[in-house]
Parts: C-alpha cells; sequence; structure tokens
C-alpha cells in the first residue's frame, strides 16, 4: 500500500493510482476504500473522497 514514504516521494497521484488498483484487484479491501478517501480528499476531490469512505463503511459493516 502507499504509505508515508510512498506518499511523500511519489506524490499524492501515485497514491490514488496504488489504491485504485487495490480496490479493483480486491473491491472488499476495506483499508484500500479508507486510504484512498484520504488522499483523494486531501486532493480536493471530495465526490470522490465520499464515495470510498460510503465503500470502506459498507466492507466494515459487511465485515470484509
Amino acid at each position: 500500500m502507499c504509505g508515508k514514504l510512498e506518499y511523500f516521494r511519489f506524490g499524492k497521484p501515485q497514491c490514488d493510482r496504488i489504491y485504485d488498483k487495490a480496490v479493483e484487484i480486491k473491491p472488499d479491501l476495506h483499508d484500500a476504500w479508507y486510504n484512498r478517501g484520504v488522499t483523494l480528499g486531501s486532493s480536493e476531490r471530495y465526490e470522490e473522497a465520499i464515495a470510498s469512505f460510503d465503500k470502506w463503511q459498507l466492507n466494515t459493516i459487511n465485515g470484509k
């Protein structure tokens, strides 16, 4: 996943792509949805961030 090192080394767009790929491969990976929401929110892509947080919440509630 995109940790602090990658975030500062490669920037937000690279982290966005990493999380996009992670949830594409494993859609029930709730940590990736949450972290994707954080990086999108910090990029001021709020609607996408909210959608990611919604997916995170659904996966968490469903125990995935």
